[in-house]
């Protein structure tokens, strides 16, 4: 498997909330670079109290081996907050 599909995967199955009815991940860009995957993602949800989630995210990997060594997300955690409590 290529290494952005690997990290489309990854998003894509492991990004979740016990806060949602569901979180859709959706890929909006992704690159790559030596050992580095750069991803831009956008997410929607219904919490389970009924209120609309959209988020956007940035995802930088390192790959180490063949395997993710290092995720760093980044998000607004403001808007997470006011959001989930």
């Amino acid at each position: 498997m290529r290494r952005t599909a690997f990290i489309e995967t990854f998003i894509r199955f492991n990004v979740s909330s016990a806060y949602t009815t569901g979180l859709d991940m959706k890929i909006i860009n992704m690159v790559g670079e030596g050992d580095s995957v750069a991803a831009e993602a956008r997410s929607r949800a219904t919490t389970k109290l009924g209120k609309i989630y959209e988020n956007e995210y940035f995802f930088l990997f390192n790959i180490r081996d063949g395997k993710i060594a290092i995720v760093r997300e980044y998000t607004d955690l403001m808007y997470v907050q006011e959001t989930f409590g």
